[in-house]
């Protein structure tokens, strides 16, 4: 069975889907998803979706802070703002870059294989996860994702259609080596993706612009079938993927 999206918590206030996933139910008024888009999403500047099920949205940039704290969260946050910035700073010469990205799309390619082999040699969809982890359990190959640390990206929600797998960073003496993917134009999946699976406790930030820019969300995993709910369905540009 599909894991879901337990709840939204909006600037304090507690929202859920309806059964048909058609609305949102809030402790006020019931909403059709365009509605909650125009009302409630448009002035979210941060999003945060943890393991648990549970999205967070803040339009107010201090309660967000108040908020990591809190979680214990805050210094992990400023420390990917940081590295990052040091990245995108990087002077790095267009041959150089270039290197970088088709290096990616390889490792994406071969890892996608794998994936859709394993999936044909066992009759399973995609979508299976909990199928998925037993058959992995049977038949394991250390370099088959999703035993990986690894995010898929779906076209369509539910995790339908078509679908690329980023591979995560690694862990070396304690410190967090993430895996950056400035351009989904270099998969062919720019502003495709509707829903996103993780696995092995990966975690990222999705970007609506190439190179970073733009809205994002920090998505903790490990199932997320529609991205509605953060403003970013068919908008994701770039991402960051963290062991």
């Amino acid at each position: 069975m599909v894991k879901n999206i337990i709840k939204l918590v909006i600037d304090g206030e507690e929202h859920s889907f309806s059964e048909d996933h058609k609305n949102f139910i809030g402790p006020k008024k019931k909403y059709t998803i365009k509605e909650f888009q125009e009302e409630k999403l448009k002035s979210i500047k941060n999003f945060v979706a943890l393991r648990e099920g549970t999205v967070f949205g803040f339009s107010d940039e201090e309660e967000f802070d108040k908020w990591l704290v809190k979680k214990n969260l805050y210094e992990e946050h400023n420390k990917h703002k940081k590295r990052l910035k040091k990245v995108l700073e990087t002077k790095r010469p267009s041959e150089e870059w270039e290197k970088i990205n088709q290096n990616l799309i390889k490792e994406e390619k071969k890892a996608t294989t794998r994936f859709k082999n394993f999936l044909k040699k066992h009759n399973l969809e995609p979508g299976q996860h909990e199928l998925i982890r037993e058959k992995i359990k049977e038949d394991f190959d250390p370099y088959l994702p999703p035993k990986l640390n690894t995010m898929y990206l779906y076209e369509h929600i539910f995790y339908g259609g078509s679908f690329i797998s980023l591979k995560g960073g690694y862990i070396y003496c304690g410190k967090n080596y993430p895996k950056y993917y400035p351009d989904l134009r270099n998969f062919n999946f720019n502003d495709k993706t509707s829903s996103v699976d993780f696995n092995c406790g990966s975690r990222a930030y999705v970007y609506e612009h190439i190179n970073f820019g733009g809205n994002s969300v920090w998505l903790w995993g490990p199932y997320y079938p529609f991205l509605l709910f953060v403003g970013l369905d068919n908008k994701i540009s770039s991402a960051v993927v963290y062991g």
